[in-house]
């Protein structure tokens, strides 16, 4: 707040609920993120959280704004913050360290309703969760239907790249060329299974 924003706590307060009555008092639904959301300690993110929801927000956006959670973390953050918060929570999650889609699925499974996610995890810097990694894994693993025509994702993947100019490696999780290729006979006769 100090360094980058250049204000105070009581002002990003102030400036946050006036912002959501202004949206609210013109028929938007607001969505709001407190940036840097993990990093930030828990009682004024709380406090924050609290305003919002008095101020009309519908939905609290949680951001792991520059990934330094690790899954454990991102779950007893998701459930701390629950058990302060009515409006439903989202999970916004950074790749810098590898485990966007991990702290993804933490923030699910401590209570988040909603997951932010891009396809093949583009996004700034390292990225974002993956869109099919983050589904493919709430279906299968957890059984949880999420709406995905799963027969389109790689073709969407494709699409991505091809527009992008960003390629992915052979072996990306559910979309790389290689994630079905089985050379081991035994991991073969497990797939034919």
């Amino acid at each position: 707040i100090e360094t980058m924003m250049k204000t105070t706590r009581e002002e990003v307060l102030r400036q946050s609920v006036e912002s959501i009555e202004y949206a609210r008092e013109h028929g938007v639904r607001v969505e709001y993120s407190p940036q840097d959301a993990t990093r930030t300690d828990m009682d004024y993110l709380i406090q924050v959280c609290k305003a919002a929801e008095d101020a009309g927000v519908e939905m609290l956006n949680i951001p792991d704004t520059v990934g330094v959670m690790t899954p454990r973390m991102t779950f007893e953050f998701f459930s701390e913050l629950k058990k302060h918060t009515r409006v439903p929570l989202s999970a916004h999650a950074h790749d810098d360290l590898g485990q966007a889609t991990a702290n993804t699925l933490a923030a699910i499974e401590a209570g988040a309703e909603q997951a932010q996610v891009t396809i093949n995890g583009l996004g700034e810097r390292a990225g974002n969760a993956s869109l099919e990694q983050v589904a493919v894994c709430l279906e299968a693993q957890y059984k949880i239907p999420t709406g995905i025509h799963f027969g389109k994702i790689a073709e969407v993947s494709e699409l991505v790249q091809h527009y992008s100019g960003i390629y992915l490696p052979p072996t990306t999780p559910i979309v790389g060329d290689n994630a079905f290729a089985h050379e081991f006979e035994p991991h073969q006769a497990g797939m034919a299974a």
